[in-house]
């Protein structure tokens, strides 16, 4: 895996209702494992 590289996908919150929202990504390693990662965010448009 490149270091170098980075992903993002930018996401526009005004599409969100103002308040807490939690955010999911799974993703695989290079050993072939999954790890999954969940965070809250609030918005306030």
């Amino acid at each position: 895996m490149d270091p170098t590289i980075t992903l993002a996908n930018p996401f526009d919150t005004r599409t969100l209702t103002n308040g807490e929202h939690t955010i999911t990504a799974t993703f695989a390693r290079t050993d072939g494992t999954f790890r999954t990662i969940t965070s809250t965010f609030t918005v306030g448009n």
